[in-house]
């Protein structure tokens, strides 16, 4: 049973990587459809591009509910309460992971651009491969709802509330790694990948601890909020380093996330005795391994198709 089951989780991950691929990347990887060819406008472009992203939750949130909603999940499960002393840092701990993780996928992603396409262009192909820089000249306030509303929402319904909740049974560890790490596979670009990995993990924790999909919401658009507040200056970066009245916000903007990235490492490091994991709730006929769970029949093609992707837009930026 238990084999089945994992059978049709993992399938139902590769499914839904294969439509996100369909929507979003084959049309650039086949037609070199690009937006702008179509929009002149930027605002009219990342409207659009707003409602297929939408429209692709949507369709991934039904694929999720019809495929998963007759396998068993822990339901009744209590809520906890969170003080405020613990969330804010919980907050501060995912903004440091996120800036350590961020840096060790830069550098992934220098090295394969490296690798690939020699050492002309970095920076550049580093802007094109990250959907995130693209970001840049897109009005803050579209900025704030696309990263800091929409996008929370959607992910942590279907990564901590659809997902996690038919891996529970399982145990933690195998409900809060296996989606953690397709939540961050999902993003299929290689400086995305490492950090989003680490925070899906963080999250997930964060789920089985409170059983409260709001917390984990809440967790997720401050910290993509962060991030959206420095794109402007990202954008202005040469025009910032020549101007005093910016450098000076962006300095003291920069250095409050830093300090609060420090703050969050040192806090993770401080915690890690506190972390506890329930076993799995159910008695299984086969244990529940990394083999099972490897070797599971859409999970080592799911893994492949994101990297694919992922090397692919290194290849064409």
């Amino acid at each position: 049973m238990e084999k089945k089951a994992f059978r049709r989780i993992s399938l139902t991950v590769l499914a839904v990587g294969v439509l996100w691929v369909t929507l979003f990347y084959l049309p650039i990887f086949i037609w070199d459809f690009s937006l702008d060819d179509i929009f002149s406008n930027v605002l009219l472009a990342e409207t659009f591009s707003l409602v297929m992203s939408l429209f692709g939750y949507g369709i991934i949130i039904l694929i999720y509910y019809l495929f998963l909603r007759k396998l068993p999940t822990l339901e009744g499960e209590p809520k906890h309460k969170m003080k405020l002393s613990e969330f804010l840092g919980w907050a501060c701990s995912m903004r440091g992971v996120a800036m350590v993780l961020s840096v060790v996928g830069l550098v992934i992603l220098v090295i394969l651009i490296f690798l690939i396409k020699g050492p002309s262009g970095i920076m550049d192909i580093i802007m094109e491969s990250n959907p995130f820089f693209r970001l840049v000249s897109v009005p803050m306030i579209m900025q704030l709802f696309l990263m800091s509303v929409i996008a929370p929402v959607m992910e942590e319904i279907l990564f901590r509330r659809l997902l996690l909740d038919v891996l529970r049974p399982f145990g933690d560890v195998v409900a809060i790694l296996y989606s953690g790490i397709a939540f961050g596979l999902l993003h299929m670009n290689v400086h995305q990948i490492t950090f989003a990995c680490g925070l899906g993990i963080m999250l997930g924790y964060v789920m089985v601890k409170t059983n409260n999909l709001l917390y984990c919401i809440a967790l997720h658009a401050i910290l993509n909020a962060s991030s959206a507040i420095l794109l402007p200056f990202m954008g202005n970066i040469g025009e910032s380093l020549e101007n005093l009245s910016l450098l000076l916000p962006v300095a003291f903007i920069l250095g409050a996330i830093l300090f609060i990235s420090v703050v969050g490492v040192i806090l993770v490091f401080m915690n890690l005795k506190r972390i506890s994991f329930e076993k799995a709730r159910f008695r299984f006929l086969v244990p529940i391994n990394a083999k099972l769970v490897m070797f599971s029949a859409g999970t080592i093609p799911y893994i492949l198709l994101c990297l694919a992707v992922a090397v692919t837009i290194i290849i064409l930026a």
